[in-house]
């Protein structure tokens, strides 16, 4: 008879189960899977042939708009309102030569146009640069937003929610007489350009080049003729290249004149327009060779005539070349000046408040 064994103390020891532990071919975990906790969240019930029974997800709300060129302030119109004001200026200019010679055209008139020229440049930049910059920063803020309300539609808040920004004390509150720097500083800035202008055509005085104080006469090669005569000229190598016919006055009407001599002499369209007086050049005297020549002009007795050269004419055009460039690059320059002035000042009167609190917070700090 078989006796089963006994544990030290005397006691039996259980069989052993099979599958049970100790055993080879027990398996670990086996019999415990269903004291394992369930680790999944609780969702919607899934029924055979049927929707989850939970609650619906609510709807993906529609993403936001691309933002509309057409909708940013300020609009397009303005690239071509200050696009056009410098080509305004120049087609006003041109048409104030091409009514009136540069040489005939008031001091006064010759000025303004070359001021507005100078300053349409800088507006049309100044414009077309702001209009840029404030379009820029406009889309970009739409943009931002735009991008902000598809991360609030997709996570259920924007993922760099923004910041806001913590209050700032109010400075105090400075009288607008008690504003530095003054008002009259930015009268003082609009003075800029047309004293930049003053000191480039003080500089052309003093170097001979100022179209406006030029009234050097040319040298005369004939006798001064009236309507209905004839004078001989006699014409040297020096003066062969650059003479011209003059008439006095300036209105009197057309000029009908030729000219006789060695070869072929002839009148022709002139190169440069000149005055002095009452008297301007009309025409340009072609000649082969010096000699002596016959001038005849036929018109009314009221109206002069006389040959010249035209060296004088041709300088003359220099200076007035000379003189429209300094007026516009002085303008400019004064323009700048003024503008630069004018910001500077206007950020300094800003934040004078702002300033005299600082002043008076060091004051007042024990350190």
């Amino acid at each position: 008879m078989h006796n089963p064994p006994r544990h030290p103390h005397g006691n039996p020891v259980p069989p052993a189960v099979p599958g049970g532990p100790g055993r080879p071919d027990s398996a670990p975990g086996l019999g415990r899977e269903q004291h394992r906790p369930n680790l999944l969240p609780p969702g919607p019930i899934l029924q055979p042939g049927g929707p989850p029974s939970g609650p619906a997800a609510p709807p993906t709300p529609p993403l936001p708009p691309e933002p509309d060129p057409k909708l940013i302030k300020p609009s397009t119109r303005w690239y071509w309102i200050g696009g056009s004001l410098l080509p305004a200026s120049i087609a006003f200019m041109s048409t104030v030569l091409i009514l009136t010679e540069w040489f005939a055209v008031p001091v006064w008139l010759g000025v303004l146009s070359s001021i507005t020229v100078a300053l349409s440049f800088w507006a049309t930049l100044v414009i077309v640069v702001t209009v840029a910059i404030m379009r820029g920063n406009h889309m970009s803020r739409m943009r931002t937003d735009r991008m902000r309300a598809i991360q609030a539609a997709h996570y259920g808040h924007p993922l760099v929610p923004p910041r806001p920004s913590p209050p700032r004390p109010l400075p105090p509150k400075v009288p607008a007489k008690d504003l530095r720097p003054r008002r009259l500083w930015f009268g003082a800035a609009l003075l800029l350009p047309p004293g930049f202008m003053g000191v480039g055509l003080l500089v052309l005085t003093l170097t001979g080049a100022n179209a406006f104080m030029s009234s050097e006469p040319p040298e005369l090669v004939s006798e001064v003729i009236v309507g209905g005569e004839s004078t001989t000229m006699t014409v040297i190598s020096e003066d062969a290249p650059s003479l011209g016919l003059y008439a006095s006055p300036v209105d009197s009407g057309a000029t009908y004149c030729s000219i006789d001599g060695p070869g072929y002499p002839r009148l022709t369209e002139r190169e440069v327009p000149h005055s002095w007086d009452e008297w301007r050049l009309e025409y340009a005297v072609q000649v082969d060779a010096p000699g002596r020549y016959t001038l005849t002009c036929d018109g009314p007795s009221d109206r002069s005539y006389v040959v010249a050269e035209t060296r004088t004419a041709a300088k003359n055009d220099d200076h007035g070349a000379a003189t429209a460039l300094t007026l516009m690059l002085s303008g400019s320059v004064g323009f700048l000046s003024m503008l630069v002035t004018v910001i500077i000042l206007g950020v300094r009167r800003g934040t004078y408040p702002e300033r005299v609190a600082g002043q008076r917070h060091r004051a007042g700090s024990p350190h």
